[in-house]
C-alpha cells in the first residue's frame, strides 16, 4: 500500500463536533448506516452514493458549528 490506510475507492469519512456516542446514536446517523449497510449488504437500490465523500465540522467557540460541510475527497494521508 501507498501509505493509505484502505486500498479501496469506496471511502466515506464525517468527521463530527460532538462525542462518540451520542452522535453514533443519533437517529440521522443510525438512518445513514442502515443506509450504507444495505447498499453494501443487501444490495439495496437506495441512494447511498449520492451521500457526500467527506462530510466535516468547522467548531466555533461562541457556538455557531457549521456541521455536515461537504468536501469533494478524502484528504490524503
Amino acid at each position: 500500500m501507498d501509505g493509505d490506510a484502505s486500498p479501496s475507492a469506496q471511502k466515506w469519512l464525517r468527521i463530527h463536533n460532538s462525542q462518540e456516542w451520542p452522535d453514533y446514536y443519533e437517529e440521522a446517523h443510525v438512518e445513514e448506516l442502515r443506509t450504507f449497510f444495505d447498499f453494501y449488504l443487501k444490495d439495496a437500490d437506495n441512494d447511498w452514493m449520492q451521500t457526500p465523500r467527506v462530510r466535516y465540522s468547522v467548531l466555533d467557540l461562541e457556538g455557531g458549528d457549521r456541521i455536515d460541510i461537504p468536501a469533494n475527497r478524502v484528504p490524503s494521508v
